[in-house]
């Protein structure tokens, strides 16, 4: 099984025993949020836990869809968060995250809140960590100020694209800044006021 489906299962179980709850308690709740699942489907998707050390994998293991994902953080009253992303008592605990492999727990649940992605560059040349942010966002739910830098950065990477994509996007004083190949500054957008152009190029 993938990291995920096994943290999956790890949590259900986790959450589901804090709570008290029996097999046939969950599968009352599920059936209350309209999706029903019996004890023994829930047995099965446990099964998929984490195995104790030593002990041979269960033959009978059910994964769980996105449908069931949902339904089961309804009825364990979480968000679904708390079931993707693996439980620690410390923020550097290492955990597995399917498609990106091992990262800190931090790194996980901020990738998760939407406020860094898992992987960007360490000097963020294209602006990454903004663009997720303001994309791990529905538009209603953002500020002004995350839709101005939206803009600016869609602009500032269509200037980076005069040079084949091989400058580099910084933001930096509260506004982006453009760099061609050779560290010169090329583009300046202030958060706050017009473009301003260097060097004679808008």
């Amino acid at each position: 099984m993938s990291a995920t489906a096994r943290t999956v299962a790890d949590n259900v179980r986790r959450l589901r025993t804090a709570r008290g709850m029996s097999l046939r308690a969950l599968s009352v709740e599920l059936k209350g949020v309209g999706h029903p699942l019996s004890a023994d489907a829930l047995n099965k998707i446990e099964n998929g836990r984490t195995p104790a050390p030593g002990a041979e994998e269960p033959k009978q293991i059910r994964r769980v869809d996105v449908d069931d994902l949902v339904a089961l953080a309804q009825a364990l009253r979480v968000s679904p968060k708390s079931l993707l992303l693996p439980w620690t008592e410390t923020p550097n605990t290492p955990v597995e995250i399917t498609g990106a492999g091992s990262v800190t727990a931090t790194a996980a649940w901020q990738w998760a809140d939407g406020q860094k992605p898992l992987a960007a560059a360490d000097d963020d040349r294209y602006g990454e960590l903004l663009r997720f942010r303001v994309d791990s966002t529905p538009a209603w739910a953002r500020s002004p100020l995350d839709d101005r830098y939206n803009e600016m950065l869609t602009e500032s990477v269509a200037k980076l694209a005069m040079f084949e994509g091989k400058g580099r996007v910084k933001f930096e004083n509260n506004g982006l800044s453009v760099y061609d190949t050779d560290g010169r500054l090329i583009r300046r957008t202030e958060l706050a006021v017009n473009q301003v152009d260097v060097e004679g190029e808008s």
